[in-house]
């Protein structure tokens, strides 16, 4: 009786032995689901290169910043489009060119309103109509233009920047237009695209000699976009790479060069005595 009873033991112990070995083996074999993104997860990082040198957050519009990238002074504003009152401006109801933010600030001051932001939106012709697609309220003043020719509004791809009644936003291709026009409140069309899919436009070269003043838009997602002007001469690659890898922006715009100007009273610019075609501009 005593031998069945120890033997008894033994084969319990046996099994409590076996038992907690393929406890162990499982929790040895089981992995916890990554948290590292995935590809196809996208988490906003700081940036490796570029320094943030002044950021100053104001009410009715986002955050305007300064910073510095490649040794390149900036200033931007990342805008909140379901905060921001962001419009389009060419003419008054006259006809008249609004022509400099100058202008257009006194236009706005006339109707108890307050210009907090201004640029220039987009190349236009001598005749300071725009280069291509102008809409304005829902209204087309200038029609999509997909013909070739020579300047940076045609090198390709080139594209559209839009605003829609729902206050979000989108850059694509020209040739993507007719796809989303019956959303759109307001839209520009210029040219080159400097990032699409994350990728900087092929057709810049790293080693361009063209280096000039140069102002532009990025998408960061649907409700927010980012305008930037740089303080100094670059090229178009450096320019695509400000929004590419410091703002992270999957999707940029050139507006124009040389001639681009900038308002922001938070940073004390002031510049009112250009000469523009369409200006972006933000009231309060």
């Amino acid at each position: 009786m005593q031998s069945i009873q120890k033997y008894g033991l033994q084969v319990s112990i046996a099994l409590v032995l076996v038992l907690v070995i393929y406890v162990l083996f499982i929790q040895a074999s089981f992995t916890e689901p990554s948290l590292t993104p995935t590809p196809k997860q996208k988490v906003m990082t700081q940036p490796k290169i570029g320094k943030l040198i002044q950021s100053k957050g104001v009410s009715g519009m986002g955050i305007a910043q300064k910073i510095l990238f490649k040794g390149t002074e900036y200033d931007a504003l990342i805008i909140n489009l379901e905060e921001a009152n962001i419009q389009l401006y060419y003419k008054k109801s006259s006809g008249k060119r609004f022509e400099n933010f100058g202008n257009l600030k006194n236009y706005l001051q006339n109707k108890g309103q307050q210009l907090i932001f201004a640029t220039n939106a987009g190349i236009f012709e001598p005749s300071f109509q725009p280069e291509g697609l102008y809409v304005e309220n829902g209204v087309e003043l200038r029609p999509l233009n997909l013909k070739k020719g020579k300047g940076n509004f045609y090198l390709q791809p080139n594209g559209v920047f839009f605003l829609t009644n729902y206050k979000t936003a989108n850059i694509i291709s020209s040739e993507q237009y007719p796809n989303v026009k019956k959303v759109v409140k307001f839209a520009t069309q210029s040219g080159p695209l400097l990032v699409m899919d994350g990728k900087i436009n092929p057709q810049f070269s790293a080693k361009s000699k063209s280096r000039y003043i140069r102002n532009g838009v990025g998408l960061i997602h649907k409700n927010q976009i980012v305008i930037l002007i740089s303080n100094q001469a670059v090229s178009l690659h450096e320019f695509a790479r400000v929004f590419k890898e410091f703002y992270q922006c999957p999707k940029a715009l050139y507006l124009d060069g040389a001639i681009s100007e900038m308002y922001l009273p938070v940073f004390k610019r002031y510049e009112s005595k250009g000469n523009f075609g369409a200006m972006i501009g933000i009231v309060k």
